[in-house]
């Protein structure tokens, strides 16, 4: 069953922000090409925000490289103390999700020449040792990239004005 984990990360929540609206588009997309039995995740960074990293992450993370990069599943053993306790609870559940996503869908708007502090504390935290993302993936969890993507040109904010089957193109096209 294919999984979409959707990320929105503008801090404009009031309808006008076209990095939500792609998304939201992609997403309703994507839902109606796979059906209800696939499963989907919406997790928004501004609403819900990931605490930044601190030094009982950072202290877990170093004594899981020590040990060779320790699975998700084997970090709860090397956990010393209160602090790196909550550090883990605070980190697995977001490692969890996008081990099971098949699709990830980031919403990501420029602020400043960089991407929201909400995204990257999730980046961060999902990057935790031993998360096997990127160059090893999981076992049994293929590594594959879509990108799908979609930005405002020409200084225009906004999606294009045409009717609903018109965006569902627009969104087709920029995959």
């Amino acid at each position: 069953m294919p999984t979409l984990l959707h990320l929105d990360s503008s801090a404009d929540r009031s309808g006008g922000s076209v990095s939500r609206q792609l998304t939201a588009l992609y997403a309703e997309t994507w839902r109606a090409a796979h059906g209800t039995a696939a499963g989907y995740r919406h997790r928004d960074l501004a609403a819900d925000p990931v605490p930044p990293l601190d030094t009982a992450y950072c202290s877990l993370g170093r004594r899981v490289e020590e040990r060779g990069l320790v699975p998700p599943d084997g970090v709860a053993a090397l956990i010393a103390g209160p602090a790196e306790r909550r550090a883990w609870a605070l980190t697995r559940p977001l490692v969890d999700e996008l081990l099971a996503a098949d699709t990830v869908l980031i919403g990501a708007p420029m602020y400043n020449f960089s991407v929201p502090a909400a995204l990257k504390a999730w980046m961060d935290r999902v990057a935790f040792p031993g998360a096997r993302l990127g160059e090893r993936p999981a076992e049994g969890h293929p590594l594959h990239t879509r990108l799908p993507r979609g930005a405002p040109r020409d200084g225009l904010h906004r999606l294009p004005d045409e009717n609903r089957a018109g965006r569902q193109q627009f969104i087709h096209q920029q995959s």
